[in-house]
């Protein structure tokens, strides 16, 4: 962790004076009093006249201040005999405070927390690394562990914000897999995916000839502007440092060995918001333009509803329901024709594979929509 020098203050911050004159270029001052300052490396700031300029020195003797560097805070200049000069807080003072803290909570999270030593010495690293990647194309977004084949299993827990118009938002990503260093390969890897879009549905483990890796997507993934962040690790190899790890698009899997994959399950959260499904095999809207079919999720119950023409009296295929949204099993359903007569009514069913499909009926009229099921 490389934090800035934060330099000792002293209370009141007394002023003193210059013992004798000095030059822009001069590097010792002689100041009246040198108890006033604290030991080196400090700062010290002259003024008179309403003009002041912050040094920094880098000894201090009985009676000067020494190694100075000029113009920290201002231009060198001229200081006559007199002049005042004190340890002041400065700016230089409040940056380096400033950045320091920000910095911090990262640099604590990083650090090994060990959890039941006594059981196998589980361990958890917090805040591994953070990434912006100004990308805005296709690709497969590789995470870089920091050693070759540990011998452990572990959980890694990744989260971001992706800005693609048709996959916007944030999102969190579980991985899990045990790492083989006697065979040199991923074992039982898993991948579980939370967001409003399923980002991409592949996760492969690998190496890349020294590193372990994990890729998302394909060389057709879709990415704008993400970030992401590392933010949690659980493994139970002590031994893998908290630094080294690195997260990039790559354009294709070249280099990539001993690739192990699994099939990344979606847990969709968007809140209940209401999507246009788009109809197929020429099926149309219904009328009342407020009917259009929709499709929404609450927490694992979709639901479906609107108006919709399937112009013809024959089994339709009317539209696919995405990865997410589908329904565990067969689901069956009946829709409610725009007509008095009742027995126009026809059935809709939902398929696991997101097919909605509109058996055959006595009339090709308009049908109401409004069902739910459980999502697989």
């Amino acid at each position: 962790m490389n934090l800035l020098p934060m330099y000792e203050g002293i209370p009141f911050s007394p002023q003193t004076f210059l013992a004798n004159n000095v030059g822009a270029g001069d590097t010792v001052i002689a100041v009246d009093d040198i108890s006033f300052f604290p030991d080196a490396p400090n700062f010290a700031t002259i003024s008179w006249n309403g003009d002041a300029e912050t040094v920094r020195y880098s000894a201090k003797t009985a009676t000067e201040l020494s190694g100075c560097t000029r113009g920290v805070e201002g231009i060198p200049r001229s200081w006559p005999v007199g002049a005042f000069v004190a340890r002041n807080f400065t700016a230089e003072d409040y940056e380096a405070m400033r950045e320091n803290i920000a910095a911090i909570p990262l640099a604590v999270e990083k650090d090994f927390v060990p959890l039941a030593q006594d059981k196998n010495n589980v361990r958890v690293l917090r805040g591994v690394t953070g990434k912006y990647l100004d990308v805005n194309g296709t690709g497969i977004l590789k995470i870089s562990l920091p050693t070759t084949w540990t011998g452990g299993n572990m959980a890694i827990k990744a989260a971001g914000y992706e800005y693609h118009a048709s996959k916007h938002g944030a999102w969190e990503l579980l991985l899990g897999g045990y790492a083989n260093a006697i065979a040199g390969n991923w074992e039982r890897p898993s991948a579980v995916l939370t967001g409003r879009a399923k980002l991409f549905d592949r996760a492969r483990f690998g190496h890349d000839g020294q590193k372990c890796c994990i890729l998302l997507g394909d060389q057709n993934t879709a990415w704008a502007y993400p970030h992401i962040v590392i933010d949690r690790v659980s493994l139970n190899t002590p031994e893998t440092p908290h630094e080294g790890w690195d997260v990039s698009i790559i354009p294709d899997e070249s280099g990539i060995t001993n690739i192990a994959e699994t099939p990344v399950r979606w847990v969709a959260t968007d809140d209940g918001v209401w999507y246009d499904m788009t109809l197929l095999n020429g099926a149309t809207a219904g009328t009342a333009s407020a009917h259009t079919l929709q499709y929404r999720k609450i927490g694992n119950v979709v639901y479906l509803s609107g108006l919709v023409n399937p112009n013809t009296m024959a089994n339709i295929h009317i539209a696919t329901l995405p990865a997410g949204y589908r329904p565990a099993r067969f689901f069956k359903s009946t829709t409610v024709a725009d007509a008095t007569d009742r027995s126009w009514d026809r059935i809709i069913s939902a398929n696991p594979d997101g097919t909605i499909v509109i058996a055959g009926g006595v009339h090709p009229v308009q049908f109401y929509i409004d069902c739910s099921f459980i999502a697989a």
